[in-house]
């Protein structure tokens, strides 16, 4: 059996469930996951410098992923 079939046979279960006790549906809680890294950015004011009239421009770096990577979590009741 297919992934793709499995899925359709547990939806139609679900379905057929659901038709028969409507308190079903409620009992169901649902979730997700993912991975996320972490971002430090700077406000205007942290990356801001004082220059003089003759100065070069300064350079803006660019805002970089971290290392931290964390998983996320959600829950749907």
């Amino acid at each position: 059996m297919t992934q793709r079939e499995q899925r359709q046979t547990i939806a139609r279960d679900l379905f057929e469930r659901s038709c028969e006790d409507v308190q079903f549906l409620k009992n169901i809680v649902t979730g997700d996951e993912s991975w996320v890294y972490g971002y430090d950015p700077e406000t205007k004011q942290q990356s801001s410098q004082w220059k003089g009239p003759t100065s070069p421009r300064t350079k803006k770096g660019r805002q970089v992923r971290s290392k931290t990577k964390v998983m996320l979590l959600a829950f749907f009741f």
